[in-house]
Formats: C-alpha cells, sequence, structure tokens
C-alpha cells in the first residue's frame, strides 16, 4: 500500500475550526499510541526509519514539514502543514522528517505500541527486507 494523503472532516463556524479524522472513514486503523514531535532545531531530522509492521498517521497541528518516504522502490516528498490533510504511512516505508518551521508541532498516530524491535534504522537493511515487496 502506498503512502497516502488523507482529507480530514473541517468544520468552521465563527469559534473557530474542527477538524477530525475517524476509523474507518479517514483512518485505516485504530490508534493505539499517539505522539507529538515540536522544537526541532533547523537543519535537523527526525525519523530516518521504517517500521516492519506499524502503520502511522502523520498530522501537522503547526507549521510545516517535509516527509521523505521510501516504499522499498522509490523516493516521494509530502509536505504537510496544518490544512486539514494527514498523511498515511505504511509499514515498510523508510521516512525522514525535515525542514521543519519554528512553531511545528506534528501529531503522530501509530498502529502499534512502541516496540525496540519494530524499528528498521538502516537504510541497507531496510532495502533487504523490502525484497520482493510489493
Amino acid at each position: 500500500m502506498p503512502a497516502q494523503k488523507i482529507s480530514m472532516s473541517e468544520f468552521v463556524d465563527n469559534r473557530g475550526k474542527l477538524l477530525v479524522g475517524e476509523y474507518p472513514d479517514q483512518l485505516s486503523f485504530t490508534p493505539v499510541r499517539f505522539f507529538v514531535i515540536s522544537d526541532v532545531p533547523e537543519g535537523e531530522f527526525r525519523g530516518q526509519h521504517a517500521h516492519k509492521s506499524n502503520q502511522q498517521v502523520l498530522i501537522c497541528l503547526s507549521g510545516s514539514l517535509t516527509v521523505r518516504l521510501h516504499d522499498g522502490k522509490k523516493w516521494e516528498e509530502h509536505g504537510l502543514r496544518p490544512n486539514g490533510e494527514a498523511l498515511l504511512v505504511p509499514a515498510l516505508h523508510f521516512g525522514e522528517l525535515s525542514n521543519f518551521a519554528s512553531e511545528t508541532m506534528l501529531l503522530v498516530l501509530a498502529s502499534e505500541a512502541y516496540d525496540t524491535h519494530e524499528y528498521i534504522n538502516d537504510f541497507d537493511k531496510f532495502l533487504k527486507a523490502c525484497e520482493g515487496c510489493g
């Protein structure tokens, strides 16, 4: 399955904006873990790993950033802003997060609990794990 943008439902009135994502309409899994990435210094990267089976949804709450993903065959790049879109990152996609604007806050919803054995931190090992995929 490729990475894909997800459009969240948006409700706007004089009280502000409400963005909603629900399972199964926008989310392909029920999140069991979430975390927020913020205060990333200029020029720094986050991610730089893949997950064996964990899926994630990335939602930019403020600021902006670039998500670069490799699916075992090629790189693709996605810009994220707080515009009502999220990014679904399937398992076995090597991801790098960069170009964090100041004040960027990224909410990540994960399909599985944290497990150090779930990570593939070496790009060459990731490519080997992807042989025969897709």
